[in-house]
């Protein structure tokens, strides 16, 4: 593909905007504005911490859905990791490299 700008993994790791990050993928939203992709969360000791609503296994990866603040977020954790159960409050990280920050202008 000769003259293209982006390739997809660059628009999906550093999209544009929020609009776009949404479009190309799942968001958890930070309270502050940055956003994460669900495969980069990580659950042990964090800054964040969620309660556990369910998590489902689905063959490759766990999908655990979280109340986080007063959004909800996903984690894909990997098919052998240990999962919390329902109802647990856990602590939530990632790498500050995987934070897709909102740029200046970006209003959504």
């Amino acid at each position: 593909m000769s003259g293209a700008t982006n390739t997809a993994r660059e628009i999906y790791e550093h999209p544009a905007n929020r609009f776009v990050a949404e479009f190309v993928g799942e968001l958890n939203a930070l309270p502050d504005g940055p956003a994460n992709r669900p495969h980069h969360v990580h659950f042990g000791e964090g800054g964040l911490s969620g309660r556990v609503l369910a998590c489902a296994f689905a063959g490759n990866m766990w999908r655990c859905r979280l109340q986080v603040g007063a959004g909800e977020w996903l984690v894909e954790a990997h098919p052998t990791a240990q999962v919390p159960a329902a109802g647990e409050v856990v602590g939530l990280h990632w790498s500050a490299e995987h934070v897709i920050a909102p740029r200046e202008g970006d209003t959504k």
